[in-house]
């Protein structure tokens, strides 16, 4: 509509928020092919905020990974960035957390941080990894009067992978061994088949299979991958394993 006399226009640009590069467009239209009228204008325009001066976060974390042979005394290793114009004060406080954030271990990275960098920080105390499985990580900076705390908190996944020597065996009906899914299509499951087809396992209830509830994805390039083994002492490795298939001449499993 038309606003003849100059109006003054307040517009938060929540996407800009926190971006290093950013550009402001103002666009006209669509407009049709009748009845042209003269437009817009745009003046006297200002690009004002909060100026942050206390804002610190954890941008990355290190170590641990997933992997196998994780232990009972694995360190963390994280990175801290300082995101606001002022150095950090000394003794800024980080912890991690086991628990989802029930509870925090922290320390203090005793140094400033100057403005825009990155320093980083291992923790003193080490953490636990050596019961097989999943666990989520947490790590954060708890920086008194944070201007900006959605940054603060870091999340990482990590599977801590079992490794076993010979002999071993699994028929997959109390847990999925320890197995992973991987490959861009990710069609491998464990649990329970029920295809038209495949509907059994042969011990139990459950095995691994693409799709257990019917056909594989078009293309299909994804695979199960199994946990660690230490054959340094061992010769002559056999692998055993019953399979069911149901696929066309051409198409079949790689090892």
């Amino acid at each position: 509509g038309s606003a003849i006399n100059w109006s003054e226009q307040t517009i938060a640009i929540p996407q800009a928020d926190r971006q290093p590069d950013v550009k402001i467009r103002f666009t006209l239209g669509p407009t049709t092919s009748n009845n042209n009228y003269s437009g817009w204008h745009v003046d006297n325009l200002m690009v004002t905020g909060n100026f942050i001066t206390k804002d610190a976060g954890v941008t990355g974390w290190l170590y641990p990974q997933t992997g196998c042979g994780l232990t009972g005394n694995e360190e963390v290793s994280i990175v801290v960035r300082n995101f606001a114009i002022e150095p950090t004060p000394v003794n800024l406080p980080v912890g991690y957390s086991l628990d989802g954030g029930a509870t925090w271990h922290r320390e203090y990275i005793a140094q400033p941080i100057p403005s825009g960098e990155s320093v980083t920080y291992v923790f003193n105390t080490t953490i636990d990894l050596s019961q097989p499985g999943d666990y989520t990580l947490l790590a954060s900076t708890f920086l008194e009067d944070d201007q900006f705390d959605d940054n603060d908190q870091f999340s990482k996944d990590i599977f801590s992978i079992p490794t076993y020597s010979r002999p071993y065996a699994t028929d997959f009906s109390d847990n999925n061994g320890y197995w992973l899914p991987g490959g861009p299509s990710e069609s491998w499951e464990w649990g329970i088949p029920s295809g038209v087809v495949l509907n059994s396992a042969l011990e139990g209830s459950k095995a691994w299979g693409t799709h257990l509830a019917g056909a594989y994805q078009n293309n299909e390039t994804g695979w199960i991958e199994s946990p660690c083994f230490a054959f340094q002492e061992e010769d002559y490795t056999v692998l055993e394993f019953l399979i069911q298939t149901h696929t066309p001449e051409d198409a079949g499993v790689t090892l």
